[in-house]
């Protein structure tokens, strides 16, 4: 027999190709294909908090331990909602204090900012008093009394800061400057305590910083006007947990 002659047996060996695989594992990769694409579409739909993530994590990388003698690893703020409940309800006051001042069509003579310190609101003097004086308008006294509704919410202290133009002064009850914008933030501040009364007297502080801290030039009219306004700083906390001494966290308070 020639060595290259085929045996009877050479068919069935040409016969269908057999498996390269087991067949459990054609419907194993289809589970698993399956479990992927959900893992992807839970991902995808996911919202990713950074924020309480990382905060998550620092707590972890301080704590020593999670057993008797450690502290939480899950900040008190989240583990109650308490934080985020507390900032939209201060946004909330904020918004509502916008919408008034737009109804009443101050928004020209006021600026109001949220800070993470608190409310911050300028009010261009025009609005609060005639020329050289520091006795309340009429229109000032209602912008004052939305702002006291603030302070029966959530604030803890209140900064009153009185600012003059550079132009002299020199009358028997206000010899300068600085008496001026002072006697013009006491009396704001005067008008808040009376009006949200709940408040004793060692919530606010009055400031006078005369000229010292203009916004604009003083060499033009608006410039002028500009720099002449009262600031206020509705603190969310107390003196004693607030090192802010001014409506603004860098500022000290400037006397004479």
């Amino acid at each position: 027999m020639s060595s290259n002659q085929v045996g009877p047996d050479a068919d069935e060996d040409d016969g269908d190709d057999m498996p390269t695989a087991p067949f459990w594992m054609t419907t194993y990769g289809d589970i698993m294909t399956l479990l992927v694409t959900f893992f992807v579409l839970l991902i995808s739909m996911s919202e990713i908090r950074m924020k309480k993530f990382r905060d998550a994590i620092s707590n972890f990388q301080r704590q020593p331990g999670m057993f008797s003698g450690s502290k939480s690893v899950v900040p008190a703020d989240y583990s109650s909602g308490s934080s985020q409940s507390r900032a939209r309800k201060r946004a909330e006051q904020y918004e509502e204090f916008l919408k008034r001042i737009e109804e009443r069509g101050l928004g020209d003579k006021i600026q109001a900012d949220l800070k993470k310190e608190g409310i911050h609101v300028v009010i261009a003097d025009s609005l609060m008093f005639r020329t050289g004086q520091a006795r309340l308008l009429e229109p000032s006294q209602t912008v004052l009394r939305e702002l006291a509704n603030l302070l029966s919410r959530d604030v803890g202290s209140v900064v009153v800061e009185g600012h003059t133009d550079n132009r002299p002064i020199e009358t028997r009850r206000f010899p300068s400057n600085w008496e001026l914008s002072t006697a013009r933030a006491a009396s704001s501040v005067r008008f808040l305590q009376n009006t949200a009364p709940e408040y004793d007297s060692s919530r606010f502080k009055a400031v006078g910083h005369a000229s010292t801290d203009p916004r604009a030039s003083n060499k033009t009219d608006e410039g002028r006007a500009r720099n002449r306004r009262v600031e206020i700083m509705f603190n969310w906390r107390s003196w004693n947990n607030n090192k802010t001494t001014s409506t603004r966290p860098e500022s000290t308070a400037t006397g004479p």
